[in-house]
């Protein structure tokens, strides 16, 4: 018998940050429920003066260390992996994630990234997890800018 429930929420918080050089990521605030098996989108938006610039989304699953999910500097190149999809929008400064299925093993925490963004957040997250541990692609200085999470509803 399946004692768990039938939908995820999806949770959304914010540091307090450090910018470097007028850069910054920016996430949908607020808690929002998402039934199991329905789709999900989590925005992300970004303000560079890098003409090309790197974005990152990684996945923290519970006691486990984060780790690169998708990555994109191709402008209008669809990027995928674990269902998850997301495309590069140099037009209007976006790189939202999305899935067409929620399923409940996606409960975690999920991060924007743009290279460059952040040397240090204040809060209970106090490094750039992933960024330099997984080294994927050469980011510049720190990279995490929010984090937004998926949990199962109570």
């Amino acid at each position: 018998m399946n004692m768990l429930p039938d939908t995820c929420s999806v949770l959304l918080l914010l540091f307090m940050l450090r910018r470097s050089k007028g850069d910054s990521v920016t996430q949908t605030e607020g808690l929002v429920t998402v039934t199991e098996g329905l789709p999900v989108i989590m925005n992300c938006t970004y303000q560079t003066i890098d003409s090309a610039p790197f974005l990152f989304w990684y996945v923290q699953y519970l006691n486990e260390a984060p780790r690169l999910l998708l990555r994109s500097f191709t402008d209008n190149q669809r990027t995928e992996h674990q269902g998850f999809q997301a495309t590069l929008q140099k037009s209007s400064s976006s790189f939202h994630l999305q899935k067409s299925s929620v399923l409940l093993a996606d409960s975690a925490l999920y991060y924007c990234a743009l290279s460059a963004t952040v040397r240090g957040l204040q809060g209970k997250l106090h490094t750039n997890p992933g960024c330099r541990r997984l080294r994927e692609w050469p980011v510049r200085e720190g990279c995490v800018p929010s984090l937004s999470g998926v949990y199962p509803a109570s």
